[in-house]
């Protein structure tokens, strides 16, 4: 990332802040100065948090903007055969 940093006149660095689905990083994110200096790169995982973890110390959609696509990521939501329907 020292390219990085001589394009754009500033110290660069990256924190990689991984664990609890993606929310461990996201948090420190979210708690950040809004200084324009921190941005958080992360997986389509990030959204999917806000409906898997009941009390998460931020809002997905509230305290995050987007910049950018990085990549299209298929998911695939799969289960045993003999496991149970059900009904909504």
């Amino acid at each position: 990332m020292d390219q990085v940093g001589r394009q754009i006149g500033q110290t660069f660095v990256i924190e990689n802040k991984g664990g609890a689905g993606t929310t461990l990083g996201s948090n420190l994110t979210a708690r950040s100065d809004p200084d324009g200096y921190t941005i958080l790169f992360n997986s389509a995982s990030h959204v999917v948090v806000a409906s898997t973890y009941v009390n998460l110390p931020y809002s997905v959609a509230d305290d995050f903007a987007p910049i950018s696509a990085i990549a299209d990521i298929p998911f695939v939501v799969a289960t045993t055969a003999n496991t149970k329907t059900l009904r909504i």
